[in-house]
């Protein structure tokens, strides 16, 4: 009675098989194909192609998430704990605290920062350095942390817009 067989409900193409077809399409009819209807399939593609980079984006932060969660997650538990423990034995207004004290818990809160406000596009980076390091990572650590600014900058203002 209510045939649930293996054609009853017909998949979506993919975006980029939709955007083959309608490329093979219009090469297929060649100059037959009125200019009205050859540009609108071409804008077609065209907003195909948008979606399939989209899509495209969205697998590759998909996959840097699944790849990088448990590295970033032992960094922040690493960093927060520095943190409370620096705040516990230095609390603020003793007079154990220093300037030493202050800029190391700013650095700390930077680099915590840094963890959780990581672009999510790009290959993660370990802000905990190791003995390894070479001057390059330095760099493209410094860039990140410049990226990661911008980022908070420009959506404090698209918040204050709003």
């Amino acid at each position: 009675a209510g045939g649930g067989g293996p054609h009853s409900a017909k998949k979506k193409a993919s975006t980029k098989n939709q955007m083959r077809s309608i490329q093979r399409m219009l090469r297929k009819a060649g100059e037959g194909v009125p200019d009205n209807i050859r540009q609108e399939k071409e804008r077609d593609i065209e907003e195909l192609q948008g979606i399939a980079d989209e899509n495209r984006q969205s697998e590759k932060e998909r996959k840097y998430a699944v790849r990088y969660h448990k590295v970033k997650f032992f960094e922040r538990v690493k960093l927060t704990r520095a943190i409370e423990k620096l705040e516990r034995d230095f609390p603020v207004g003793s007079s154990k605290r220093t300037v030493a004290h202050e800029e190391e818990i700013k650095q700390l809160r930077d680099d915590l920062h840094y963890v959780m406000n990581f672009p999510k596009g790009e290959k993660y980076i370990s802000i905990l350095k190791t003995e390894g390091d070479t001057e390059h990572l330095e760099r493209h650590r410094a860039r990140l942390r410049q990226k990661i600014k911008e980022n908070l900058v420009a959506a404090a203002a698209l918040g204050d817009a709003n």
